[in-house]
């Protein structure tokens, strides 16, 4: 039976209307690796962050008028709903697979997806996963902008400085108005040289 339903909604799946206009699959099996978020990507040459899988996914987030996050139509909603529930349950696997191998305690962040990076929420969550990375806490997110982003930041600035911590708090909320036309100083290279200070 169980083998009927998977059929069933692998069929359903590919009558799915529009998911030729959405850049990631609704159906993923597994979690996202940083080599396929950011292929192509050459952090001597900043601007080729245009051409990644992880620019498409934000750019298909964002108001090509008002350059923000913007509303999604009904169908991009579900689209986006089945994509989120794939990611979540390849999280579970994960999280089980990694409970067998280690007894690292783990913190997932999901959700927040429309929350700007200036926002104090953005902040108090980066500083949360920041301070649990500190304590060896395993940080998970569903990936998305928003607050997951904020989350995989303050994961990343664990072994940071607090002043590089701040700085690039500062960076991102910067790069918000940035990234829509040609930077001047890329984000991802300030982060870069952020990065290597110590």
């Amino acid at each position: 039976m169980k083998k009927k339903q998977s059929k069933i909604l692998e069929e359903w799946l590919e009558r799915f209307p529009g998911t030729n206009a959405i850049p990631f699959a609704i159906d993923r099996r597994r979690l996202y690796r940083v080599s396929e978020l950011y292929k192509g990507y050459d952090p001597k040459k900043p601007q080729t962050w245009v051409s990644t899988f992880d620019h498409a996914v934000y750019r298909w987030t964002i108001d090509s008028y008002s350059k923000e996050i913007r509303y999604l139509s009904p169908m991009e909603a579900v689209a986006e709903r089945l994509h989120d529930t794939s990611i979540g349950q390849a999280i579970g696997r994960f999280l089980e697979d990694s409970h067998k191998k280690t007894s690292k305690p783990v913190v997932g962040f999901m959700g927040g997806h429309g929350t700007p990076r200036n926002a104090p929420e953005f902040r108090a969550v980066a500083q949360i996963a920041r301070d649990l990375r500190q304590q060896k806490f395993t940080i998970v997110s569903g990936g998305g902008p928003g607050l997951m982003e904020a989350a995989n930041f303050g994961a990343f600035m664990a072994a940071y400085s607090d002043a590089q911590f701040e700085q690039g708090l500062r960076t991102l909320a910067e790069a918000r108005a940035c990234l829509h036309r040609p930077v001047e100083r890329p984000l991802l290279a300030r982060l870069g040289r952020l990065a290597s200070r110590s």
